[in-house]
């Protein structure tokens, strides 16, 4: 099964069914512009590059208590900033925090959970 590791913890170990991963894509440069007095036009430096969005839909089945204890453990687990990386492209290691845990979908057994990472290669 798909899903991902954060902070050295897999994905599996919550039990979360990966239903959707919005690839992430490649980061824009971040540039730093210099005016030199007297020239024309500026240089432009590479300053590093921006914060990706990392998108996740997951299943969690079961109970609504049970859903509830099982959110309330994920989010603990997915607090600070960490190492997140992808099964399918686990060569590629990201600096990861959480910016936001949605329910998308709300049913008696089962619902979608959204999580959202803000995130930076590590080079």
């Amino acid at each position: 099964m798909i899903g991902f590791s954060f902070n050295g913890v897999h994905s599996n170990f919550y039990d979360l069914h990966i239903k959707t991963i919005v690839p992430p894509k490649p980061p824009k440069p971040r540039y730093k512009e210099v005016k030199v007095i007297g020239k024309d036009g500026t240089y432009k430096f590479l300053d590093g590059y921006e914060d990706i969005p990392i998108q996740f839909d997951v299943l969690i089945l079961g109970t609504i208590s049970e859903r509830r204890e099982k959110i309330r453990n994920i989010g603990a687990w997915l607090q600070g900033e960490h190492n997140l990386v992808i099964d399918y492209d686990n060569l590629v290691v990201y600096k990861a925090c959480l910016v936001d845990m949605v329910t998308q979908k709300f049913d008696i057994n089962f619902e979608v959970l959204r999580i959202t990472f803000s995130a930076r290669l590590v080079v």
